[in-house]
């Protein structure tokens, strides 16, 4: 029997009564689902929604229709639009803190990015949740495990978007992430998607589960290495921000030394 419960949007909803692990500040809203970009109160559903036929085209030469070229992010906006729901809504409150309270940290890159699964919240399939899946290379595990996946192929989702799917089919978004995916070397604090499912109540397999996906659950929990300098999500508190200028190599022996 079909039991509608926006499994998708579960998959983001890191409510601090049920997940009250170390590092989950006490009071913390949950996240609104939408990652919203450095400046913006707009969420991604508004940011990209399909283009109108006249924006997503433009006439070549001859007088064809060619495609419009897609608007890339750059890397710090990617990060920071891959947080499963709102940045700011997890404060873990310290380093030591936000490893205790993730179920893996690793050193990794991004490999590809695929379109993912498309989670229905509800029995008529008119509130669709749409994720793109990145696949990372891991070149470190720095703390906690891999419950499950190839850590050359990691799968970490990211969730564009929910909608019905008459309106917007993400295709556009997507498109975007695509066009925009990095591959410079991050340090991520990921959440495994079945162990969340576990801890909020819900079967680990439920739809929008399962214990081969990632995601990152808050802007605190991911560094990047700009060439070879630790810069974290730069809107994060002071014990976060504190990290940049850092070399990323130190901040990783400092997240070790920490496990």
């Amino acid at each position: 029997m079909y039991r509608p419960r926006r499994a998708w949007l579960a998959s983001l909803a890191l409510l601090v009564s049920a997940c009250s692990g170390p590092g989950i500040a006490s009071g913390s809203p949950p996240p609104t689902g939408f990652a919203t970009p450095s400046g913006s109160t707009a969420p991604l559903s508004t940011l990209d929604a399909a283009p109108s036929p006249s924006a997503a085209t433009s006439t070549d030469d001859s007088g064809g229709a060619s495609p419009a070229p897609v608007q890339a992010f750059d890397a710090r906006e990617f990060w920071e639009r891959a947080v499963s729901g709102d940045p700011g809504a997890i404060d873990y409150g310290s380093l030591r803190k936000m490893i205790s309270a993730v179920d893996v940290v690793l050193v990794a890159r991004p490999t590809g990015i695929v379109q993912g699964r498309d989670v229905a919240g509800n029995a008529a399939g008119t509130d669709v949740g749409y994720f793109a899946t990145v696949s990372l290379d891991v070149e470190d595990v720095v703390a906690g495990r891999i419950v499950k996946g190839d850590p050359h192929a990691l799968k970490m989702e990211l969730f564009m978007g929910a909608s019905d799917p008459t309106r917007n089919d993400y295709v556009a978004t997507f498109a975007r992430y695509a066009a925009s995916l990095p591959t410079e070397r991050v340090l991520l604090f990921l959440t495994n998607k079945g162990k969340l499912f576990e801890r909020l109540g819900l079967g680990p397999d439920d739809p929008g589960g399962g214990y081969d996906y990632y995601m990152i659950a808050s802007g605190q929990a991911y560094v990047r290495d700009v060439g070879g300098a630790a810069e974290p999500w730069l809107a994060g508190p002071d014990w976060l921000v504190g990290l940049r200028g850092e070399s990323f190599k130190s901040v990783v022996a400092k997240v070790k030394s920490r496990s």
